[in-house]
């Protein structure tokens, strides 16, 4: 009796499609998986990248800025070292080589190397992501002359104002450190207001005398 009942079992197996979503899910959900993780992995890896090598790039020029005013290479690496190490942060597997500093050229150099590790991408048999950065800095002696337009208008009030003399402070601290070698450096200074208090100068430029010395903008028959 079974044995009759058997082909017709068989062909009605055969045209039940109860199940077959659930089946096809379970065979795509591992290429899912690694496309997924192939997206989202490549993602952290230009993120990680990217911030690595902004640190490196300001480590070395830190560096080089060093080797200038110290004239040591010992010190210029160790502030390589120091800035990276600070700047970073708490990012893992991200290790910073033996840095280079040449006091013949003035030149320092740096390389970065570190490892993102993928668990999604485990699923296809893919090991994780290998990063490498490397970035150099010459410093040139010769004249430097810099001009700063300063934004002293009524728009530069609270705390905008504060902002900009502490930006153009520390911009002719880089410019010119306290403890620089003599490289002729020059940093001019020209204030976008609409008075400016040119102090004993303004004699010579007005051709006028009193206890106002602030220069206005000239208008008209004046100009």
């Amino acid at each position: 009796m079974l044995a009759m009942r058997l082909p017709a079992l068989g062909q009605r197996f055969r045209r039940d499609t109860r199940g077959v979503v659930a089946v096809l899910t379970g065979l795509m959900l591992i290429p899912i998986i690694g496309v997924v993780g192939l997206a989202v992995h490549y993602g952290q890896a230009v993120s990680l990248k990217t911030r690595v090598q902004s640190v490196l790039d300001q480590a070395v020029l830190a560096g080089g800025r060093k080797l200038v005013t110290s004239q040591n290479k010992d010190q210029a690496i160790a502030a390589i070292r120091a800035y990276f190490s600070e700047n970073l942060g708490d990012v893992p597997n991200v290790t910073l080589s033996d840095p280079i500093a040449d006091m013949s050229s003035v030149r320092v150099e740096a390389e970065a190397r570190g490892t993102l590790q993928t668990p999604l991408l485990s699923v296809l048999g893919l090991g994780d992501f290998d990063i490498s950065t490397r970035s150099a800095a010459a410093v040139d002696d010769t004249e430097l002359e810099v001009a700063l337009t300063l934004d002293l208008s009524s728009s530069m009030t609270g705390s905008r104002f504060t902002d900009l003399k502490l930006a153009a402070t520390d911009l002719v601290s880089v410019i010119d450190p306290s403890d620089a070698k003599p490289f002729r450096r020059r940093v001019a200074l020209a204030p976008f207001a609409s008075a400016v208090n040119v102090g004993s100068y303004f004699a010579n430029v007005t051709d006028k005398s009193g206890a106002n010395t602030c220069v206005v903008e000239r208008t008209g028959t004046d100009m």
